[in-house]
């Protein structure tokens, strides 16, 4: 999904609805068939940058789910072979030897060179914090390095959403 197109018109900042609503479409949560579909629900409940918002939204879906601050490779890893996407947030201003700000993405597959995901923005340079390309199909299966993604996410703890 794209979340630059999203109904409300604040795509912009609904990376991590975009990214959990992949994550559930794809696990054919019922009534799940765009972001539009989760946002709606999200919207009515409160801030989409909230995780408190999205575990109530997630929780009127009866998606079992956790928002965690701990994660590590190992964790996302796990997930994916247990067939399950992993929404991750990642900080994804400046170089990537001082990454900044937050946004969030949909970890599908890897390699052991690369994280395969879908980015609900785009293509980011990881080294450089610039965004490559924001298409509406930019960011599918992107391939980010592990070295350079590990970087903006395992700052003090990896975080993302365990469904």
């Amino acid at each position: 999904f794209w979340q630059r197109n999203n109904y409300d018109g604040y795509g912009d900042m609904e990376c991590q609805t975009s990214s959990i609503a992949m994550a559930l479409k794809f696990l054919g949560v019922k009534g799940i068939n765009t972001d539009d579909d989760y946002l709606r629900i999200v919207n009515r409940i409160g801030d989409t940058t909230e995780q408190a918002t999205h575990m109530k939204a997630l929780g009127e879906l009866g998606v079992p789910s956790r928002f965690v601050t701990s994660l590590h490779k190992s964790d996302i890893i796990n997930q994916i072979e247990a067939g399950k996407p992993i929404p991750l947030g990642y900080l994804h201003h400046g170089s990537v030897g001082h990454p900044t700000g937050g946004h969030y993405l949909c970890g599908i597959g890897f390699t052991d060179t690369h994280l395969i995901a879908h980015d609900p923005f785009g293509d980011l340079g990881m080294v450089s914090g610039q965004w490559v390309a924001t298409g509406p199909t930019d960011g599918k299966s992107i391939h980010y390095s592990w070295e350079n993604f590990l970087k903006r996410w395992d700052v003090g703890g990896g975080w993302g959403w365990i469904l």
